[in-house]
């Protein structure tokens, strides 16, 4: 369904992001609050909305803006009443589901904006759940040595090398064939998403971790939440959208 939006144009298939990653930051403070913070949801959800929306429509020059908003936004609504107990660490966990999921976020429709990117966002969508795929059944079959226990006990480095080489594999064959990508350039591409993809998946895990949490949210049952669902998403693309402007395409 979302890949087909990109065809309908950009907007409905970002509109849509919007929602999926919205969902994600709900999770998120729902989650930080479940764990004994109080971030000032509202406001990070607003601020979350304002930053995608205004990044798509005016370009990357809106982020900053909204960031320094939303910061000072945060200081003035635990400076009310009687919520300044911990506002160090309340400030921190609405700014960092704010900069972590929707600013990551908005890179999907910055990407499918761009000449080609309703080809280059379906490459780097497809190839973040290639590597996941791929990476479960290299792990499943051949997994012995752990990528990160301590984080993520299930991940193997056996793993991750299946899922490397499956994932380079792909794009290097399908890569100039779907897009404007040399051979070159989509084996760096598929490198590059070789290592966004565990990086977010890791960096979820560790968050769910300190939060005494195995899932961040119950919205696709037996799979999760929706963050769960998009966090290598996150890292990847962003890497795709930044190699892309490197290679001027």
């Amino acid at each position: 369904m979302a890949v087909g939006l990109l065809w309908v144009g950009a907007e409905a298939f970002f509109g849509f992001v919007c929602v999926v990653v919205l969902l994600a930051q709900g999770e998120f403070y729902r989650a930080a609050r479940g764990a004994g913070y109080n971030p000032a949801a509202a406001l990070g959800l607003g601020a979350g909305a304002v930053l995608l929306i205004g990044v798509f429509v005016t370009g990357e020059e809106a982020a900053p803006v909204v960031l320094i908003a939303a910061l000072a936004g945060s200081f003035m609504w635990f400076m009310v009443g009687d919520r300044q107990d911990g506002l160090v660490t309340n400030v921190g966990v609405t700014m960092l589901g704010l900069i972590y999921i929707p600013l990551l976020g908005v890179f999907v429709g910055l990407l499918a904006s761009r000449p080609a990117g309703r080809l280059l966002t379906v490459t780097a969508i497809g190839a973040a759940a290639l590597y996941d795929v791929a990476a479960y059944a290299g792990g499943s079959k051949l997994g012995r040595h752990k990528l990160a226990p301590s984080i993520s006990p299930n991940k193997s480095w056996e793993g991750a090398a299946v899922a490397t080489a499956a994932t380079v594999g792909a794009l290097a064959l399908a890569g100039p064939a779907l897009t404007a990508l040399n051979i070159t350039q989509a084996v760096m591409v598929g490198v590059a998403v070789s290592v966004a993809a565990p990086l977010g998946d890791l960096f979820e895990s560790l968050i769910k971790r300190d939060l005494g949490l195995k899932d961040m949210g119950t919205i696709l049952p037996g799979h999760g939440g929706a963050l769960d669902r998009i966090d290598g998403m996150l890292f990847v693309v962003p890497t795709v959208y930044f190699l892309m402007e490197g290679f001027g395409l």
